[in-house]
């Protein structure tokens, strides 16, 4: 949990980029893929899923609650 938190302190969301002391990395989905174990292939989910539906999803993608983790719920 605590790198999480170390990564999201570092998320600049005009650049879409983690500001590190050795300097600027994105993640890109294959990365993601990689890391989370999360398929990267199916069905998008795009704009007509509500933002309650896309977390609940991603919850049980990583299997973690996504309310706890957010905003600290």
């Amino acid at each position: 949990m605590a790198l999480l938190s170390a990564f999201v302190e570092r998320w600049q969301p005009d650049t879409n980029t983690f500001h590190m002391p050795f300097g600027e990395i994105s993640i890109l989905l294959h990365d993601v893929h990689h890391i989370l174990q999360i398929p990267v292939d199916g069905e998008l989910m795009g704009d007509e899923a509500s933002p309650d539906t896309l977390k609940s999803d991603m919850g049980g993608l990583v299997r973690i609650s996504v309310d706890a983790q957010v905003g600290g719920k």
